[in-house]
């Protein structure tokens, strides 16, 4: 009996603690990390827009981007999904196909790696 116990508590802590390891958090963007791999934040951008409208009345908003830097070998952006879960889609010239996670945020792709 002492056995079997000992072999099922192990045998659950090996398992917790493999969980443990493959656990990764959200699939976002890299936040604050000084060596980014893959696609990150570097940092926001406020941008000002102006426009008028149909009475001919001018109007202002200043609005914050999430600036991303995309890495050159994401390839090509190909498609945009929206709402909470909000993706950008890239493919590279093998056809590999990469996302971005960017939720509903307001964002500003930067390449990077190109010249």
């Amino acid at each position: 009996m002492k056995t079997y116990l000992l072999g099922l508590i192990t045998g659950v802590l090996s398992v917790s603690l493999f969980a443990l390891v493959l656990w990764r958090g959200p699939a976002d963007a890299q936040r604050g990390t000084n060596s980014i791999v893959g696609a990150g934040d570097a940092g926001t951008r406020e941008e000002l827009l102006t426009w008028r409208t149909l009475e001919g009345k001018a109007h202002k908003a200043s609005v914050q981007r999430l600036v991303l830097k995309v890495p050159d070998y994401y390839g090509v952006l190909t498609t945009v999904t929206g709402g909470e879960n909000g993706t950008l889609w890239f493919v590279d010239k093998k056809g590999v196909l990469r996302n971005v996670i960017i939720g509903n945020q307001v964002v500003e792709v930067e390449p990077e790696g190109r010249p």
